[in-house]
This record gives structure tokens, C-alpha cells and sequence, in this order.
């Protein structure tokens, strides 16, 4: 009896032509996916590259003949079918993330992620952007191979057209049209024009601060004056040390304010009648006669000021001071609270992180510092008239020391009954209304004057004890510079421009040397999506 075994079925071997098919099944691939990573990285179509994605294309098309009946059983199965289902499931869900960007687009809300606020404008910004009546153009000037740069304006400029209406934005390559560039003066890159009513401004930087600065020179062509008074020993308001003021007066000309010194000791006629503001910042010896004489006149004719006395001997401006309700203490505050110990600052510098209700302090939610400041605070009785507020006030914790002996040798402590516990002031204000505006005295009126104030003529003083808080030192320290500017607005006039202003950002951006960035490519462009690509030609292969 014989015993016949199942013969044990195996793959017949496979013929040379089906190995060379199943590597051109590969290469397509490769060629391919090559052309399109080799385009991506270079950026230009070179003739190897259009060489190589002919090739994969070719052997594409080789692929679909010599697999054509594959194709068909495969159009055929029941796995075709599921895979169509999945396919409609697909395209519904792509058509729901259409219309819901759609409806994104037409009722957007944007939200800023980003720890320091990059994608959001400021207070100042909007405010500025809410007093636009009419249309504004914006050329930028960018080559088409800087694409970091335009991406970077066109994000910003896009955050402005957020808050205006009437904000259009054009982006011109001016190798490609360089006429464009000449008709509008331009001859740096990455230049920006913005047009409004016949008149234009030129940006040369891609910051908030430049372009809300040109918009403000755009709404007010004509500059307000701001004298600094010199000759007494107060800080250089072009002085770029630590004590100087440098700071502020750029910051003033970029809110298209003209900044000049002042010799009052000079001026026959007093104060000029084009200053919209006058500022002593810190004197160090005593105004004469004549010149606080002039400064009484200046202020009684609805004159501006603001005036910053650090805890040194008297000016010989008490008693003119007296007359606006504000008492000058021969003292220096000492503020022992906790949140200027976990800052870093000593007792010698009073922190304020709350604020009496004024057009100045409005919305302001941040901390102030005063390095060596004295008390300025309201009278007990003042002149009738005026209105007198103090809106700077220091904590709990400080007191004004007035003995001068332990302050030099680094003793003071509070003593009851002869020093005075806080909070004490150190910035109060004045205002007062003195008079009507004659048809003379009318046109001599600060041209930022708001309409409530058309008919009348108003005084406005801001008195600090510190001109520290002013200087280069702590200019850009929290709030300093939006208090210092916010005070000298709403003197001049310009309540409107009362607000946080931009910071600037710091650079998150991490430097890699070439190799660095050449072996990064390679790895995670070219090297990994390749292997993930040979691996799945591979198993595909062995399955079929």
C-alpha cells in the first residue's frame, strides 16, 4: 500500500524581470520623494532636479501599466469600498474645517499664547488706531527671498488692520518694481511707508513702537514744544549716561513731540509762548528770582510743568508751589516693604504698586520705582480753585526720615513722634482753571488743548520727588517711562496718548552654527522620512 504525502505547496522562484520590476516599484519612489525634498531645500528648480522628478514620473507611469490588473482587483475588493467610505468620511470632515474657518475669518477672536504678549499691540497702539478718521496706506518694501522678514511684517501689519477699518496694506518687491520705490523715496529694504491725507512717514524697522510712532506723526503733523530747563544743575536731557535723559527725549520724539533745553535766566519774556510743557528734571542749586518769577506767570497764565525735586537742600520754588495747594517736605523717604526686598531694590528706592484714580494712573496696573525720593504730598488747606490730588503714594511700610546725620551713616530707623509714617506722597498734581481765553490769548494756546478745554485756559502741574525714576538708570524700569510720558500727555494736552506703551521683546530665537544646521536638515528632512518611506517599500514588497 503506498502512502501518497501532500506535496508541500512554495512560491515558485521569481524571474529576473520581476526583481527589476519590483526595484523600479522603489525607485519612482525615491525619485520622487528625492526631487521634492532636493526643491524644498534649495529653493530654485535646477535641471538635475527637474531630471530627477521626470524620471520618478516616468517610472510612475511604468508602475500603473505593468500593475494595471493589480490596479483593477484592487478598485474591485471589498477593501476599495471601505477605503471609499473612509474617503467620504474624510472630505466631510475637511468641509467642516472649511466652513469653520470660514466663519473664523468673518467673527475672529484672537488669542495671544505667547509668555511676553509678541502677538499682541499695546494699549497706546489701540488707542492710536481708534483716532484714524481716514484712510491709511502701507507700502512695505520687501525682496521676495527675504521671506523671514515679510512673514515677520505681515504678521504685524495684519495685527493693525485687526483694529482699523481703513487700513489697507500692499507688499512690492522693488527689484521687480523698483519704480514703485523711487516714486516713494525708498532705498533701504524692509522699508515701510505709511500715507495718510497727502501725508507720509517711513519706517526702516519692523516694530510696533516705529509704526505706531509714524501713525502718531501722521494724526498730529504739528509738534508740541518741550523745554527742559537747564543752568541749575538738572539732568542733560540729551545725556546719555545713567543720569541723563536721553531716554525720555526719544521716546518724546517718537510721540512726535520737539524736545529743546531752556536758560530761562535768558528770557527777558519769561517762558516762550510755544512751550507746551516745561520740565525741571532735578536742580541742584537755587532758581534766581526773576526765574521763579517767570515760571509764577507762566503757570498763572495756564502754563504747564512738571517739576522733579530730589531730596537735596530747597529750590526756592516752596513758596510758588505753596500757591498751586502742593507742600515740598525737606525729607527722604524710606519704603522697608517686601515686594521692593524680593525685586532686589534697598530701602532707599520707595516701590508704588497702587494708584489714586487719575487721567495719568487710569488702567495703570504697573509698579513704579523712585531711587532717593522726598515726600510731596497735598497741603492741608489749599487755594481756592485749584484742585490738588495725590496719585502716587508709597506703602504702609515707609516712613519720610528727616535726620540727615543718620541717613549718611546708613542708621535711619523709624522714630515715633519725629518722623512720619506712610503712605506719604510722591507725585501730586494741580489744576486749575484761570479763565476764559480772550480772542488775544486764544491762538497763544497749547496746541494740544482737548475740545473740552477750548473756551477756557487750565493750568496743569505735576510735581514729583524724585527725577530718578526719569533718568536712563530706571527709565525702562516697570512703569517709570509710561508714568513719566503719561504725565507729560495729559500736560500737553494729549490725553489721548495716555496709555501702556510697547516693550520691547527679547529675542527667543536660538543661533546654530552651519554644521549645525546642515546636520539637522539632513536628519530630520531628508534621512528620517526616507527610512520611514524605504521601510514601508520593504514590507509592502515582502507582503505581495
Amino acid at each position: 500500500m503506498t502512502n501518497t504525502a501532500n506535496p508541500v505547496s512554495s512560491a515558485p522562484p521569481r524571474s529576473v524581470a520581476e526583481w527589476f520590476m519590483s526595484i523600479l516599484d522603489i525607485l519612482w519612489v525615491v525619485a520622487v520623494v528625492g526631487g521634492l525634498l532636493a526643491y524644498s531645500y534649495e529653493g530654485v528648480w535646477h535641471t538635475w532636479i527637474k531630471v530627477l522628478l521626470g524620471v520618478g514620473g516616468a517610472l510612475f507611469l511604468v508602475f500603473l501599466v505593468t500593475h494595471r490588473s493589480g490596479i483593477g482587483d484592487l478598485l474591485a475588493s471589498r477593501s476599495t469600498r471601505y477605503g471609499t467610505n473612509m474617503a467620504i468620511v474624510i472630505a466631510a470632515f475637511l468641509f467642516a474645517l472649511i466652513v469653520l474657518n470660514y466663519l473664523g475669518d468673518r467673527h475672529s477672536k484672537r488669542v495671544d499664547m505667547t509668555k511676553e504678549g509678541i502677538y499682541t499691540l499695546s494699549d497706546q497702539t489701540t488707542k492710536v488706531l481708534a483716532q484714524l478718521a481716514k484712510p491709511v496706506q502701507v507700502v512695505a518694501f520687501f525682496q521676495k527671498l527675504d521671506e523671514g522678514g515679510k512673514r515677520q511684517a505681515e504678521d504685524l501689519l495684519q495685527e493693525y488692520k485687526h483694529y482699523a477699518k481703513d487700513f489697507s496694506v500692499e507688499f512690492v518687491d522693488p527689484m521687480v518694481h523698483p519704480e514703485r520705490a523711487q516714486q516713494l523715496e525708498v532705498t533701504q529694504l524692509g522699508t515701510i511707508v505709511l500715507s495718510m491725507d497727502g501725508q507720509k512717514q517711513t519706517v526702516t524697522r519692523v516694530e510696533e513702537q516705529e509704526l505706531t510712532g509714524a501713525l502718531m506723526k501722521l494724526l498730529r503733523p504739528q509738534k508740541q514744544k518741550i523745554y527742559f530747563l537747564t543752568g541749575h544743575g538738572e539732568k542733560d536731557a540729551k545725556g546719555f549716561d545713567q543720569k541723563g535723559l536721553s531716554k525720555i527725549k526719544d521716546a518724546l520724539e517718537k510721540e512726535n513731540y520737539a524736545v529743546e533745553d531752556l536758560v530761562l535766566a535768558r528770557q527777558e519774556a519769561g517762558v516762550p509762548a510755544d512751550a507746551a510743557v516745561v520740565v525741571i528734571a532735578g536742580p541742584e542749586k537755587a532758581f534766581f528770582e526773576n526765574e521763579v518769577k517767570s515760571l509764577e506767570a507762566y503757570l498763572d497764565g495756564g502754563g504747564r510743568a512738571l517739576i522733579m525735586l530730589d531730596p537735596n537742600p530747597f529750590y526756592g520754588m516752596e513758596e510758588l508751589l505753596a500757591k498751586w495747594g502742593i507742600t515740598v517736605n525737606d525729607d527722604m523717604l524710606i519704603d522697608v516693604s517686601p515686594v521692593g526686598r524680593l525685586v532686589g531694590y534697598g530701602p532707599t528706592v520707595p516701590l508704588v504698586n497702587s494708584y489714586e484714580y487719575h487721567d495719568i494712573t487710569k488702567d495703570f496696573r504697573l509698579m513704579t520705582f523712585f531711587p532717593l525720593a522726598r515726600s510731596i504730598e497735598k497741603a492741608e488747606k489749599t487755594p481756592a480753585g485749584v484742585t490738588v490730588t495725590t496719585i502716587l503714594k508709597t506703602s504702609e511700610q515707609a516712613w519720610a526720615e528727616s535726620d540727615r546725620q543718620a541717613l549718611a551713616a546708613n542708621q535711619a530707623k523709624f522714630d515715633e513722634g519725629a518722623d512720619r509714617a506712610g503712605p506719604l506722597g510722591i507725585v501730586t498734581v494741580a489744576t486749575k482753571d484761570v479763565g476764559a481765553k480772550t480772542a488775544e490769548t486764544k491762538d497763544e494756546a497749547a496746541p494740544g488743548d482737548q475740545p473740552e478745554e477750548a473756551a477756557k485756559k487750565v493750568t496743569r502741574l505735576v510735581v514729583a520727588g524724585d527725577s530718578d525714576f526719569a533718568s536712563n538708570v530706571a527709565f525702562d524700569q516697570a512703569g517709570n517711562s509710561d508714568l513719566a510720558l503719561n504725565a507729560i500727555n495729559w500736560l500737553a494736552g494729549e490725553d489721548a496718548l495716555i496709555s501702556i506703551r510697547p516693550k520691547e521683546h527679547t529675542d527667543p530665537r536660538v543661533t546654530l552654527t552651519e554644521n549645525q544646521i546642515r546636520n539637522i536638515f539632513w536628519l530630520t528632512v531628508i534621512l528620517s522620512p526616507l527610512a520611514i518611506v524605504i521601510i514601508g517599500i520593504s514590507v509592502w514588497v515582502r507582503r505581495r
